[in-house]
């Protein structure tokens, strides 16, 4: 019985040592650059830039993925609330959210008011009285 084959005809008893193994990864894998690496037909500066350029980008994805993890479990606040009562706001006022929950709504009796509560989510909540 013959020992099996790789797709490209190397031996899998032949990937003993690392350049072996190393060799076959870089034939075989769609691991992008590394293969430009391996290939022998490649000149020399072609395949430095290769190496070059994976280890770069492997450096960079290291980095932003162990920066991202200390930023994560650092658990730090990023937003604040503050409420703050002004009776007068200068021009020109702009309200960019006006669905504060620490507001009171005051009276809800209003026709409009009535119908935008019905018309969201919060359909039900509110009783809609049309006679007025």
């Amino acid at each position: 019985m013959q020992p099996a084959k790789t797709p490209d005809a190397t031996p899998l008893e032949d990937l003993e040592t690392m350049d072996s193994v190393w060799s076959y990864f870089g034939r075989q894998t769609t691991f992008h650059g590394v293969r430009n690496i391996e290939n022998k037909e490649r000149k020399h500066t072609t395949r430095i830039f290769y190496l070059l350029l994976v280890l770069g980008m492997a450096s960079g994805l290291v980095f932003n993925v162990s920066k991202l993890l200390i930023d994560y479990y650092q658990y730090r606040a990023i937003t604040r609330t503050d409420i703050k009562f002004h009776n007068r706001i200068p021009f020109p006022s702009v309200t960019l959210c006006n669905n504060c929950p620490y507001r009171d709504p005051g009276d809800t009796s209003d026709l409009i008011k009535n119908i935008v509560a019905n018309s969201s989510i919060l359909k039900g909540m509110f009783p809609l009285n049309l006679s007025e």
